[in-house]
């Protein structure tokens, strides 16, 4: 209903917040041509051919998960694998990611004991899937949770069973930020890793944060040291949309401006410089504008990088 809004209305561009609704209007976005940016990774209902009508945050949620569990190898140091589990919501993107690591976890260099899975809705608790979860015996749990409730509980679960002080080391998935740590508290999140291809508040070094501080301090009522990172999220692939709107505008002008025009902005944006992610080049094979990701660990409730940016993992990619 909203896209048919926007059609309407003769909108030029969409920034989508969800998988979901991103797969969904994808048949839609290439017959009513308005291109979309997503926040998140790349998904297989989302690419349209002949050419991309949905431009995403990296290559794919298989080659997400893959990455994530590349880093756990770097960071383990033992000669024996590290044993990985996944603890995940009931979403598909949750699912691709596992059916990545699964397919190739010795390729990665790990020994996959496993998965467990939680309600998308309505999610009350979490212990029984956790006791599973810590009976397989892992070094590492790759936590894919998207959901607010779902998040905040599995959260809180794994503080209160006390999974890292059982030498686990929990690395959750992008959504979790200073957000959800308010409502589980700081000391849930103490010690954890979350993998993800967006910087950190933070990172007030980066020439892009300026930016985002004065705005949300404008529009949110929010100070510099109290900025969650989710809002950086939201502001990174709309940066990218209004650039492709203002170079659509330069090369076809004003009055000639229409989705597909943006499209083809988007479908050959190069080295845009957000200040906060590594400069933007895609096309039409690589319709997605972050193709790294960092390592970051909440200490003291604060999301502070602990990896240089690295370049997504080669394996698990799609064809476009």
């Amino acid at each position: 209903m909203a896209h048919k809004r926007f059609k309407q209305e003769g909108r030029v561009l969409e920034v989508s917040q969800a998988t979901l609704t991103s797969e969904t209007i994808a048949p839609f976005s290439k017959r009513d041509e308005i291109p979309v940016v997503y926040i998140g990774d790349m998904t297989d209902l989302m690419i349209t051919r002949p050419i991309r009508w949905q431009f995403a945050r990296g290559p794919g949620f298989p080659n997400y998960g893959i990455s994530a569990c590349e880093w756990v190898v770097s960071d383990w140091a033992s000669t024996n694998p590290p044993r990985v589990a996944m603890f995940i919501q009931d979403y598909p993107a949750c699912h691709e990611a596992v059916k990545g690591v699964k397919q190739y976890a010795t390729e990665i260099g790990i020994e996959y004991v496993g998965c467990e899975v939680i309600p998308l809705f309505a999610v009350l608790d979490t212990t029984t899937e956790w006791l599973r979860t810590i009976a397989a015996k892992p070094d590492y749990v790759w936590a894919g949770l998207v959901g607010g409730v779902g998040y905040v509980i599995g959260v809180k679960d794994a503080a209160r069973l006390e999974v890292t002080k059982k030498g686990i080391k929990i690395v959750y998935s992008y959504p979790f930020d200073e957000m959800i740590l308010s409502v589980t508290g700081e000391k849930a999140g103490e010690g954890c890793y979350v993998f993800k291809g967006f910087p950190s508040s933070v990172e007030t070094e980066l020439p892009g944060m300026k930016d985002v501080f004065e705005a949300a301090k404008r529009y949110r009522g929010w100070e510099a040291g109290h900025v969650p990172s989710g809002y950086i999220i939201g502001w990174v692939p709309t940066m990218i949309g209004v650039e492709a709107i203002r170079m659509a505008i330069e090369k076809a002008g004003f009055e000639n401006l229409t989705g597909r025009a943006v499209r083809d902005a988007l479908a050959t944006m190069k080295d845009f410089d957000t200040g906060l992610i590594p400069p933007v080049t895609m096309s039409e094979k690589k319709p997605y504008y972050n193709n790294c990701y960092r390592m970051y660990q909440w200490q003291g409730g604060r999301l502070v990088p602990v990896s240089d940016w690295r370049e997504a993992s080669p394996l698990g990619g799609y064809e476009y």
